[in-house]
């Protein structure tokens, strides 16, 4: 197993969105805060031998990271054909990174007409926060909870109640809790700072069995 400071650095060197596209509100994540939620999916269970979905996943930040915490296979789903090309240009660059060879399939498609071919163990999304597709987030995870019993999912910190009652309704359980400031460089026309922080917060959830 890589070291979680060796997948920090890798994740940092990946590509980013060539021309982000504002309507699909496309920023580049943050490899540190992403590496931190990995690494706590991991000391959970729910990476390694797991199969991941990684829902609009952008250039493959995150599905790649599973790869490198040891996932059986990761499925990278995204609708945007120009993310998927900077994807396959990162996947080139992982596997010049470790002589592993790595399991995953890449599926272009809107992750709302999402039906799985194979059960999958764990979701780990950055969804949409909702500031141009008002509710896109929550319905990123109304989504998902047919779907795998185990989910990590990024959020805006002021959505953080209307996001737990959400959870709760769905019959789902939040076990990890984890508050951080997302850091959003300057990448439209229309921001004026070079950096801005969000309060951003990520939940890590799971089905409740019922008796």
């Amino acid at each position: 197993m890589i070291r979680k400071k060796q997948i920090a650095i890798f994740l940092s060197t990946l590509k980013s969105f060539d021309e982000p596209k504002v309507h699909l509100e496309q920023y580049p994540s943050d490899s540190e805060e992403i590496t931190n939620i990995l690494w706590e999916a991991h000391l959970y269970g729910d990476l390694h031998e797991k199969v991941i979905l990684d829902p609009g996943c952008g250039t493959g930040i995150i599905g790649i990271g599973a790869l490198l915490f040891g996932a059986k296979k990761v499925i990278f789903l995204e609708k945007d054909p120009d993310a998927l090309e900077t994807l396959k240009e990162n996947l080139v660059e992982l596997e010049g990174f470790t002589e592993e060879e790595y399991n995953y399939e890449i599926i272009q498609k809107d992750y709302l007409s999402y039906e799985p071919s194979e059960q999958i163990d764990t979701i780990i999304m950055n969804p949409p926060f909702g500031t141009r597709d008002k509710h896109i987030d929550a319905n990123f995870l109304k989504q998902s909870f047919p779907i795998a019993s185990n989910i990590y999912s990024l959020h805006k910190s002021i959505t953080e109640d209307y996001i737990m009652k959400l959870i709760e309704d769905n019959n789902f359980e939040i076990f990890y809790k984890y508050d951080f400031d997302y850091p959003l460089k300057n990448t439209y026309e229309h921001h004026t700072r070079k950096l801005k922080r969000i309060k951003s917060v990520c939940f890590g959830m799971n089905k409740i069995e019922k008796l």
